[in-house]
């Protein structure tokens, strides 16, 4: 990173660094993805693509392909790498996991729980076949492994596998979990299995989020093991979510926590780590969708991720970090080469919308900054692209 300027202070108000990765993005499809692409394209020069698109899930490495034609056809004009993730089913084939591997833009798999998530009905409803030999999803984790090709664990369990006691509750196995404590349980149970059962396997736990994530990552270092951190997580806490009531916007997987986990989250992510990189989990949504009796999961920041990325980093007095957090960590984690296109951003105030219209008509949710920043006078961001 190069900085171009600073204020008689000292702070950093203009630099210049590599255009980022983006290891873990939504470019949907349809109206949806003609909206996002351009927001996506100008911040990443990679993003892995998610394959939980509505309607056409990335179950085949046929439909893989597809959607791969579908991304690069509707990205013209717009420089982009997307890498492919084929979505982990209890009967996705493992002979397309082996003809994905020898696809250059083949980032590996992605692991849903059933049911937690938005179009993760087809997920893994019982985790222990991750680990037991002889399953299917046991045999494409094998052999992801073998080809060094990451795995996406959107690192959830929605029932307790074992007595557990989570802060200041108890569960006995068999137990719905609180959706607070999801992603808690899976770091006790589920991905120590998964690590033990496939030691070279290379493991991305997707947008981490508690305390008790970051001290797992903290005590077993591992260079097998990454983790991304979205843009909101580190942002917002659930208070931004239900003040004067429930906020849809705000309403994600894993869910907002307290704001004990948000500071904790906010020094993991820009303390400069070797194993921690930029995943942004921009998720779009129409606003009837959000505005539901059943509010869809996500907080679309796909307009703005690397504009808060870049305030959080500056808040934290932590820009020197930056460009190893946002461009450097996800294309080690992927085996591939650091894009060789820079970006200047600098201090100064931008808005991002809180609403989208697709060339069909439909209204998106965008993001907008909570109330909290209001009272204080802050209407917008404080960083930019600069022309």
């Amino acid at each position: 990173m190069q900085v171009l300027s600073s204020d008689a202070g000292g702070k950093i108000i203009k630099f210049r660094k590599r255009k980022s990765m983006n290891g873990h993005g939504h470019p949907r499809i349809g109206p949806l993805m003609r909206l996002v692409i351009p927001h996506i394209a100008k911040r990443y020069a990679v993003c892995v693509a998610m394959p939980n698109p509505k309607d056409f899930l990335i179950t085949s490495y046929d439909r893989m392909m597809q959607y791969h034609t579908m991304l690069n056809e509707q990205s013209e004009g717009h420089p982009i790498r997307w890498m492919m993730k084929l979505y982990m089913t209890g009967d996705l084939d493992p002979r397309d996991v082996e003809r994905a591997c020898l696809h250059p833009d083949f980032g590996g798999l992605k692991f849903y729980p059933a049911g937690l998530t938005t179009n993760s009905e087809e997920g893994i409803a019982d985790p222990s076949l991750l680990w037991t030999r002889g399953s299917k999803p046991y045999e494409c984790l094998r052999i992801v492994a073998q080809a060094k090709k990451p795995v996406s664990w959107h690192g959830a369990d929605g029932f307790a596998r074992a007595d557990i006691r989570i802060e200041n509750r108890s569960y006995r196995a068999g137990d719905e979990l609180d959706t607070w404590d999801q992603e808690c349980h899976f770091v006790d149970y589920s991905f120590p299995r998964v690590i033990d059962a496939h030691p070279d396997g290379i493991q991305v736990f997707e947008h981490l989020s508690t305390i008790r994530g970051i001290e797992f990552a903290r005590k077993n270092p591992n260079p097998n093991v990454f983790y991304t951190v979205t843009a909101h997580h580190p942002m917002l806490d659930r208070r931004d979510m239900t003040r004067g009531g429930l906020r849809p916007m705000y309403w994600c997987q894993p869910v907002l926590q307290t704001f004990e986990h948000t500071q904790e989250l906010r020094r993991f992510a820009t303390e400069g780590r070797d194993d921690v990189g930029a995943g942004d989990d921009g998720a779009s949504h129409p606003k009837g969708a959000k505005e539901s009796g059943c509010c869809a999961s996500g907080v679309n920041t796909t307009e703005c991720s690397e504009e808060l990325y870049a305030e959080l980093f500056a808040e934290m007095g932590q820009l020197p970090h930056f460009e190893k957090f946002s461009a450097l960590v996800m294309p080690g984690c992927y085996g591939i080469e650091p894009s060789g296109d820079y970006v200047v951003l600098e201090r100064g105030e931008t808005h991002p919308k809180s609403i989208f219209t697709c060339d069909d008509g439909t209204d998106v949710t965008g993001y907008a900054q909570p109330d909290r920043f209001a009272a204080e006078g802050v209407r917008g961001l404080n960083w930019r692209f600069a022309d």
